[in-house]
């Protein structure tokens, strides 16, 4: 018998990408950061480039690069050959929502996904530009319930403050979407990553720039503060980027109610703050 395609199935799958328009945000950044908790946890995935004008995940990867908004065609390809991994990262392009949506639509995506046990968590970078906003609620309203959303928050790219103004925020924070923080990077670090690039003659990971030799003290421990925030903040939002926490074989070491290094909140109490007589 076959099976009711609108019957759910368990959710064998997190297929995990961005079809916001919106550039210059620091999607791959984001992507890599969660390509490196899903290392460091011991969790099968796998990644699919799909953005030929950056190709920046398949750069630092060495994954294939897949023209999937172009056609069709290209999206039908995309779609018959997902790797059955229990985390899929997929890089679409900037400024393709309403393609993407309309491929969506023409191959009945969520139907399938839901027939398959693939749910989808879809990043929503909370940037105030209005292509942002626009192609948020886009996406908000073509995937509805039939997805999972992760707010993206990074200062070092953009504010959130006008976003979270908008009652679309309210409608994403409704649906319990958790946020993660993207850490910042100085100028100098970046630059670092840059030149290491062209000194060893290849492309990057995070994971790889943070244990590369000739750079400055600084600029490692900043990259390794990096990739620890990201590993922390993935590990909080596992519930959106794995479809079982059980898949978790490594957790990130958590410095519990120890303060030693955090500055107080009051220090008018500290006794060489106190006049002497």
């Amino acid at each position: 018998m076959s099976k009711n395609i609108s019957e759910p199935t368990p959710i064998k799958q997190r297929f995990i990408a961005c079809v916001q328009s919106t550039g210059r945000v620091g999607k791959s950044m984001v992507a890599d950061g969660i390509l490196s908790w899903l290392s460091f946890a011991g969790i099968p995935h796998a990644a699919i480039d799909t953005d030929v004008q950056h190709h920046t995940l398949s750069d630092r990867y060495k994954m294939h690069l897949l023209d999937a908004t172009s056609s069709e065609d290209e999206f039908a390809e995309l779609l018959e050959n997902l790797p059955e991994s229990p985390t899929l990262m997929v890089d679409f392009p900037g400024n393709k929502t309403a393609k993407i949506l309309e491929f969506a639509d023409h191959f009945q995506m969520l139907k399938s996904f839901r027939a398959s046990g693939i749910r989808p968590t879809l990043l929503i970078f909370t940037a105030d530009d209005a292509t942002a906003k626009d192609s948020a609620l886009e996406t908000l309203e073509f995937f509805g319930d039939a997805a999972d959303y992760l707010l993206i928050e990074n200062s070092a790219r953009f504010k959130s403050d006008s976003f979270k103004a908008i009652p679309l925020y309210d409608e994403f924070i409704a649906r319990k979407s958790p946020t993660l923080v993207v850490p910042r990077i100085s100028a100098g670090t970046l630059n670092a990553w840059e030149a290491a690039q062209h000194r060893l003659g290849e492309y990057l990971s995070l994971d790889k720039i943070s244990k590369a030799q000739g750079l400055s003290v600084t600029s490692v421990l900043e990259l390794s503060g990096v990739r620890d925030r990201f590993l922390v903040g993935c590990e909080d939002c596992a519930s959106h980027l794995i479809p079982d926490q059980a898949l978790i074989k490594n957790k990130v070491q958590r410095a519990g109610s120890d303060t030693s290094g955090k500055r107080p909140l009051n220090r008018l109490g500290n006794p060489l703050l106190v006049r002497k007589n």
